[in-house]
């Protein structure tokens, strides 16, 4: 039994399910259900009801979505903590927005210092495609989530680009056995991942470890707990780490192999998604190793404002810790499933700009900014050029999906082919991304 606070949350949702009824092995997302395959499912006579279900599921899932632009409108306003706060939106042209459970909308807010784009978690199901969710944590410092919490009331209408992120569960998994790691508000793809999860047939295993600082910054707790009471599914603890608090009788204690180990003994076995601050994820990492679970299971989310040094396959983050998405951490290997991922690391202070030989005929790349210039080799990308000499990008994807690495065009010709990680009126004005970006000859960016 989970132990945490009993929240205000009205739209806590769930379904009870029988210890025999998820007889399915594994887990399919509803958008590559195989109609043949559903004679398969568990329509016997001890739960007719549950089959119905999971056909409804399919039927009302759309599939997930290219990147785009579109508008959306606030529906309700819903505490979740006393910092953090859900939106629920719909698309104003009306349409479902189909998305993969754990991925995020890079969207625009009208601040009193001017727009400011962020990336934010959907805590929402896709199998729940009439509305979708945002949630954001208020901070001090956050111009952002400042506004969000005071200003953004149903009616607001905001200008949103996704869906967008590599960070989420598998199209198809046969084995469906998950750990769930969460600090603070890095829960919200998480619970995007559990509700998704609870809704659909299957054989899963899921274990949720969510930790906070208080017993009041547990957010979806009380949606948590019904799911660890209804759903045999799942296992869900909370846990406030290692700061003491006197009206607290759950788990204490920062992440350790031990307590990891003892909660969860086959750890090894399982998929692996946590999101939080940076210092969090790199303590799971090396718990995560001393259980054996290997770098290729572990998938990582963070919040943070860093750099990303070359060939480190991590994250650069725009958030302080509001639920600002650092874009995608990871990237997929495939359409349908993320690869793993490393942890941010700072880059290397810019070194000395290379003399540029007159014979040299290769196009050449000056960041304006740091007075860098580069050669760019045939098929590089000016954001590989830049990070080979030593010019600190912030960077996440590297495949024109997340916008982190927007930059200022300032003069010559590039070809950017991106996957949706940028608005047209932002190319219009003369905005690049740099991991995909190749020149035609030399060029100059603001960066």
């Amino acid at each position: 039994m989970a132990t945490g606070p009993a929240l205000p949350q009205e739209h806590v949702w769930w379904r009870t399910i029988g210890p025999r009824s998820p007889a399915r092995r594994g887990v399919r997302m509803p958008w590559v259900a195989d109609p043949s395959q559903r004679a398969d499912r568990t329509a016997s006579a001890e739960s007719p009801g549950l089959e119905a279900a999971a056909e409804a599921v399919i039927a009302r899932t759309p599939a997930p979505m290219h990147a785009h632009e579109f508008d959306i409108e606030c529906l309700a306003v819903t505490p979740e903590t006393p910092e953090i706060m859900s939106l629920t939106f719909r698309r104003r042209d009306g349409r479902p927005l189909g998305f993969r459970p754990g991925q995020y909308l890079n969207v625009v807010f009208p601040t009193d210092a001017g727009p400011r784009e962020r990336n934010y978690s959907l805590s929402s199901s896709p199998t729940d495609p009439a509305a979708f969710r945002l949630s954001i944590k208020r901070e001090d410092s956050g111009t952002v989530s400042r506004w969000a919490h005071h200003h953004v009331r149903p009616g607001t209408v905001l200008e949103a680009l996704g869906p967008l992120g590599g960070f989420h569960l598998p199209d198809f998994d046969r084995r469906a056995r998950y750990l769930l790691l969460a600090a603070g508000v890095g829960v919200t793809p998480l619970i995007s991942m559990a509700r998704t999860l609870h809704a659909l047939d299957g054989s899963a295993d899921v274990v949720v470890l969510h930790h906070a600082s208080t017993p009041r910054d547990f957010a979806f707790a009380r949606e948590l707990r019904i799911l660890d009471e209804t759903d045999p599914r799942f296992t869900v603890r909370f846990s406030l780490g290692d700061r003491p608090s006197s009206d607290w009788r759950g788990l204490t204690g920062r992440l350790s192999a031990d307590a990891l180990g003892a909660l969860v003994p086959d750890a090894c076995g399982r998929m692996v998604f946590a999101c939080g601050p940076p210092d969090y994820l790199a303590r799971a990492r090396a718990v995560l190793a001393k259980l054996g679970v290997s770098p290729v299971s572990f998938f990582t989310e963070t919040f943070d404002d860093t750099t990303t040094a070359e060939g480190t396959g991590a994250v650069d983050a725009t958030g302080t810790g509001d639920g600002r998405r650092a874009a995608e951490h990871t990237l997929r290997d495939s359409g349908t499933r993320p690869a793993g991922g490393a942890l941010t690391r700072d880059a290397a202070p810019a070194a000395a700009s290379p003399q540029r030989d007159s014979a040299d005929t290769r196009p050449w790349v000056t960041f304006a900014r740091t007075g860098t210039s580069a050669p760019v080799e045939d098929g590089d990308t000016l954001l590989s050029a830049g990070r080979r000499a030593g010019v600190p990008l912030r960077s996440n994807c590297a495949s024109g999906m997340c916008g982190t690495c927007k930059v200022g065009l300032l003069s010559g010709p590039v070809e950017m082919k991106h996957a949706g990680g940028i608005r047209q009126r932002e190319i219009d004005a003369g905005t690049i991304l740099l991991c995909c970006s190749t020149p035609d000859g030399d060029v100059v960016v603001d960066a």
